[in-house]
């Protein structure tokens, strides 16, 4: 008896691990040493620290953006190539399991599925303000894009599809979260 719960357990696991993986994988498409030089970089969005009104246009941003992509499936954190050090410990509440991938791409804290809207919004704004430690991209399957917070206070999107759709949805967010904040927008040509 003891044998098969064992068993059941590691098959559980390693299911889980599996669909976590199969969410990071479109994260294969986006270049973690410069976002800029992903093969899908639409643009970003990025604003004066000083200027912008944390947290309540953020907010009203991030909102902007759910309402025209939908919810997300789910967040990747990534954490430091060399190991897990301390970050093991500083996203803990992020998420609920480690994927390690191959040392290109390093270790992933990963979360399917949305956090809680207070949760997301403190990743939104520890991101903008460089306080994770690594990057975090908000993963849209279904839409075939990445959004991900970055320190100059604002947003960049990627596309990992190619389509059109896909294109102008993601320059249609970006468009949206530098609207309700104010931002300055730069999208890549088409």
């Amino acid at each position: 008896m003891v044998g098969s719960h064992g068993h059941g357990s590691e098959r559980g696991l390693l299911i889980k691990q599996e669909s976590h993986a199969a969410l990071i994988a479109p994260l294969d498409e986006v270049d973690l040493d410069a976002f800029a030089r992903s093969p899908g970089f639409l643009g970003y969005c990025e604003g004066d620290p000083t200027v912008l009104r944390l947290p309540a246009e953020l907010g009203r941003a991030w909102r902007e953006v759910k309402e025209h992509l939908g919810p997300y499936d789910g967040l990747a954190h990534q954490l430091e190539r060399s190991g897990l050090r301390n970050e093991k410990q500083r996203t803990t509440d992020l998420a609920d399991t480690i994927v390690t991938t191959g040392a290109s791409v390093g270790s992933w804290r990963v979360s399917r599925g949305e956090l809680s809207p207070e949760l997301e919004f403190g990743v939104l704004q520890n991101c903008m303000l460089d306080g994770l430690g690594g990057p975090c991209f908000f993963i849209w399957l279904d839409r075939g894009l990445v959004l991900y917070p970055h320190n100059d206070i604002g947003i960049g999107v990627i596309a990992t599809d190619r389509g059109p759709d896909t294109n102008e949805f993601g320059r249609e967010a970006l468009r949206r979260f530098s609207s309700a904040c104010g931002l300055h927008v730069e999208l890549r040509d088409e």
